[in-house]
């Protein structure tokens, strides 16, 4: 079935490179929701000439005719839609991006004004936008960042959604991975990869690499097992446990899933947050990330790390000096993982199972993932993925609706199989090592050890205290408590070895030899 989906695949590419034109090539600069924001921009351009009385430079079809169009009119019409419609500056700067790109799809060269005078003109309107805002006569129109403590909530309710997972992980994996809701929609299963104590996501192009030529390096994935409901291989697992028919494809298969989370969202957050519906979107989990990860701690990540990691852009002269470092990203991925870094506990690994534990794992993993467990590199990744559901399985019990799908899976259902695997699912390791720890949680580790070490000593110092002044006690001939339980235990102990050494029948025989003597009785007692 899965060479069968890989040759599917194959075919359709194949079929497309072959019907591909020189044009094709040309607009594929563009990603198609680009094309579709230009297109849009440009029709809003020719309802204004219309409406306007400059219908006269258009073109049979409704196209604008540049040979008449000119720069002039442009900026009348960035005027009207700034007087008239509301729209936002990054809508009025669309606007000349679209037109831009229709100017060159008509080969026709940009006129003077676009290069110089628009600049001034965009620059003013940004001016009276912030003028106008900070006098509270318009609302900033931008997404806020979602607060970590936002994220608890949203995750705690995501995950009780009868949707197989879906939203869960989606809002999850965009807050760990600190991409866009685009690019979560594109991962693919076989672009996941086992990184030791984490889970690596490889992204082979995003907004600000379109071509891919920058370096390909995994964005590395932390479990969080103090935090089952924020954790991402958790979540990765309830997901493809309630989708046993996933093949090593997407990771989230179908058309429009980006939309299918954005309306979801909304309607989580209209639920859980209702007074922060109208400021979060999906845009609101990138941003929350990086906030987190660069303002949750002063030793926290650095902020080119966090750069890196969420692909915005650092200049090009730091982007050619300072590059991905796999220690970095460990080190950001842990934090937005939500690892306590104040604490030993921030290299805590993830649930997974102890040597010699692999034959009972293979055929309980065979069974929860059907189709990917045969795929020998995602043995992995599945192996984390299972260890995490059995070692969450009491908190999934509760915290899932009675009827969610994961209760039915086999692996719930057998509580024997759950057992015997539950016994070989450790949180510690000889050999599996963190990764992405700083110095201090070293140090954080050696004064809890020390922190033990000192709240023993109390007891045992009274303890000493305690026999040291008995055996004093003694030598100097003093009674003390403890010499007269000891004496009295003593004493005790010779009588009942005593006892059994008397004869019963020697007893009896000493009684027969006493002379009898006779008893009276008067005065109303014996003599």
């Amino acid at each position: 079935m899965a060479g069968e989906t890989r040759n599917d695949i194959s075919v359709s590419i194949a079929t497309r490179q072959q019907s591909t034109t020189v044009q094709d090539l040309r607009d594929n600069r563009l990603a198609e929701s680009s094309q579709k924001g230009y297109r849009s921009g440009v029709k809003q351009i020719t309802i204004w000439m219309q409406a306007s009385g400059r219908a006269h430079m258009l073109n049979a079809d409704g196209s604008i005719n540049l040979e008449l169009f000119g720069y002039g009119d442009f900026t009348e019409f960035v005027l009207h839609k700034y007087k008239n419609s509301g729209v936002t500056l990054s809508t009025l700067s669309g606007y000349r991006s679209a037109l831009k790109d229709y100017y060159n799809k008509q080969n026709v060269p940009l006129p003077n004004g676009f290069g110089t005078d628009a600049t001034v003109i965009y620059q003013g309107i940004r001016r009276l936008c912030a003028s106008e805002t900070q006098a509270g006569a318009i609302k900033s129109g931008t997404k806020q960042p979602l607060r970590h403590h936002q994220y608890l909530e949203l995750c705690k309710a995501s995950l009780s959604k009868m949707d197989a997972g879906f939203t869960h992980l989606f809002l999850v994996l965009s807050w760990n991975l600190m991409c866009r809701s685009r690019s979560t929609a594109t991962i693919r299963i076989d672009h996941i990869s086992d990184e030791g104590d984490a889970l690596g996501v490889m992204f082979f192009k995003s907004k600000t690499d379109q071509g891919g030529t920058k370096r390909r390096d995994p964005k590395h994935v932390y479990a969080n097992p103090m935090q089952p409901e924020t954790c991402c291989i958790l979540a990765l697992a309830v997901y493809l446990a309630c989708n046993p028919e996933h093949d090593s494809g997407s990771l989230f298969p179908g058309a429009a899933q980006r939309d299918r989370f954005g309306r979801s969202l909304s309607q989580l957050v209209g639920v859980t947050l209702p007074a922060a519906a109208k400021v979060v979107g999906t845009h609101s989990l990138r941003k929350g990330a990086a906030t987190y990860a660069i303002g949750g701690s002063t030793s926290g990540p650095s902020i080119v790390n966090v750069c890196i990691r969420c692909g915005w852009s650092i200049g090009s002269v730091v982007e050619r000096y300072v590059h991905y470092d796999g220690a970095g990203d460990q080190f950001v991925g842990r934090v937005v993982a939500g690892l306590p870094l104040a604490s030993a506990s921030f290299a805590v690994l993830p649930p997974h199972f102890v040597a010699g534990s692999s034959d009972a794992a293979n055929a309980t993993g065979a069974l929860v993932f059907p189709r990917l467990w045969v795929h020998p590199t995602l043995r992995g990744v599945l192996s984390l993925c299972l260890a995490s559901l059995v070692h969450h399985k009491a908190f999934l019990v509760t915290a899932l609706p009675p009827k969610h799908p994961l209760l039915s899976s086999v692996l719930f259902g057998d509580a024997s199989a759950a057992a015997i695997l539950r016994a070989n699912v450790t949180l510690t390791s000889q050999t599996m090592q963190p990764t992405g720890i700083p110095p201090h949680v070293d140090l954080h580790s050696q004064l809890d050890q020390n922190l033990a070490v000192v709240r023993a000593l109390p007891s045992a110092i009274r303890e000493s205290i305690e026999q040291l002044l008995d055996e004093k006690g003694v030598t100097a001939g003093n009674i003390t408590h403890a010499m007269l339980e000891q004496l009295l235990r003593d004493t005790v102990a010779t009588i009942v070895s005593v006892e059994p050494a008397n004869n019963p029948s020697h007893s009896q025989v000493v009684e027969d030899m006493l002379p009898a003597r006779p008893v009276h009785y008067w005065g109303g007692r014996w003599h």
